[in-house]
Order: structure tokens, then sequence, then C-alpha cells
């Protein structure tokens, strides 16, 4: 969806809501492309941030065409985590973009490999991004099948 998108909140709505799986998208490695990024500041601090929504594509992974959201701010040992991000998607290693949301534009389409683990907060099991690495091959396959 683009920001020229119209969405007409007065049609119909028919939502299946016994298809919507409310289980955490399962802990390990997970194929994802990104459909959504943009640029925010942090509620307390105002520093500058970068939402990802991710959606899972390996059609053999149970949790197929699930998202994964992830937040980072630009700023103290998040840096590091977002750097790893930008390296596992191919983004240049010298970022130069007139503005925060170009660069955050340019993260859309790209694919990588996320790391999800679980974790409580305020009581609350969620899911946690915990690393990034661009997408890996599966090198098993006989040079004989490839003839």
């Amino acid at each position: 969806m683009s920001e020229n998108d119209v969405i007409n909140l007065s049609g119909p709505v028919k939502i299946n809501l016994s298809e919507i799986k409310d289980d955490l998208v399962a802990e390990g490695w997970h194929s994802v492309k990104i459909e959504r990024a943009e640029a925010k500041l942090t509620r307390r601090q105002k520093l500058p941030s970068i939402f990802v929504m991710a959606r899972i594509t390996d059609e053999n992974d149970e949790d197929h065409n699930r998202t994964i959201i992830w937040n980072s701010m630009f700023s103290g040992e998040s840096l590091r985590f977002t750097k790893r991000f930008f390296e596992a998607v191919d983004m240049p290693e010298e970022l130069d973009y007139p503005t925060y949301q170009d660069m955050a534009n340019e993260l859309i389409g790209r694919e990588c490999e996320c790391k999800v683990k679980h974790r409580t907060h305020n009581g609350e099991k969620q899911t946690n991004v915990s690393d990034w690495r661009p997408i890996q091959f599966d090198l098993d396959v006989e040079f004989d099948d490839l003839e």
C-alpha cells in the first residue's frame, strides 16, 4: 500500500476471524520480504527510529504469509543491531539520503532472514526479532540434480 492509495472505510467488511492465527510466529530463522518501512521518532527521547513490517515468504514455513514487525533506533546500542539489518538486506555501507523516510523507502522489497525468539514483556509473551542475515541457500543440492 502506498501513500496514494485510498482506503474506503464505508464499504463492507468481510473477515473470517477463525482463519486468523493468534499464536506467535515460531522461534527460529524465517525468510522475509520487507513490505513496509517508516521513519519515526521515538516517543520519549524523540530519536530517529525505523519501523519495519516484513512478510514471511518461504512457502514451506509453517508461518508462511504471516508478518513480523520490528522497530529500532538510530542511536546507542540499537544502532549496532540496525547495522546488522542493513547488511542483511544489502543496503550500501554509506547511507546518504535526503531524509530518513527516503532511506526507509529503499528497504521496501528487499529480502533477508530474521531470527525470531519469544520474550515476555509486561506479562505477555511476544515475538522478538533477535538477529538478521542475508538469505541462506540450501547447499545440500547434489550437483547431479542440476543437470
